[in-house]
């Protein structure tokens, strides 16, 4: 099968995301954080690495109240004036502005044993796990540092047949998206009783 190039690919998965309309998005969106909190790598995490949603990506805040509930730990994405890390964010500590305004924690930043999850976005999956993001390569370098199951995030409507690889890319593990999981032995991870389908 050939495989898209990635900026075709980042292309077809934008566009995809843009073709939902808000409310379908926002339903979707629901759909595919409540599948998350019934997966196991994140039933079983005691810390986990979130992201702040940029315009029309997958808003994973939902689950944060679950998380802290629990007591898991949660980090975000912050820039250091060098590159991109994993940085603890404490409850009651206010996210502080990032150079592309996007908010980040001013914590201390993530060992590369000390998270057990990483939820990260794309423009474009496709079900073996490759990734197209924005370009540069800043969340490849970011997790080629962490030794943490990696499970990518995104609508149905952005995943594309094959990505081309380089590489410097770090693929996931699995791709959860509002109506499937994919990956290799994908039901593994999974306690739901159905995960294929609707």
């Amino acid at each position: 099968m050939n495989r898209l190039a990635k900026d075709k690919a980042r292309r077809w998965g934008r566009a995809g995301r843009a073709s939902l309309p808000p409310d379908a998005r926002a339903r979707k969106n629901r759909a595919l954080c409540r599948r998350l909190t019934r997966l196991k790598p994140f039933i079983t995490a005691r810390s986990v690495a979130l992201y702040r949603a940029v315009g029309d990506e997958v808003d994973l805040s939902e689950v944060e109240a679950p998380l802290r509930a629990r007591g898991v730990r949660i980090y975000l994405p912050r820039y250091n004036g060098e590159q991109y890390e994993m940085a603890l964010w404490q409850p009651d500590t206010p996210l502080e502005r990032g150079p592309l305004g996007i908010p980040q924690p001013p914590g201390p930043a993530a060992g590369e044993h000390e998270i057990d999850l990483v939820l990260v976005p794309g423009l474009a999956f496709d079900v073996q796990g490759n990734r197209a993001g924005h370009g540069g390569g800043h969340y490849d370098r970011m997790l080629k540092n962490l030794r943490a199951f990696r499970t990518g995030v995104a609508f149905d409507a952005q995943l594309v047949p094959r990505i081309e690889t380089a590489p410097h890319d770090v693929p996931v593990r699995l791709v959860l998206t509002e109506r499937r999981l994919y990956g290799i032995n994908a039901e593994r991870f999974s306690i739901l009783s159905v995960e294929r389908g609707g």
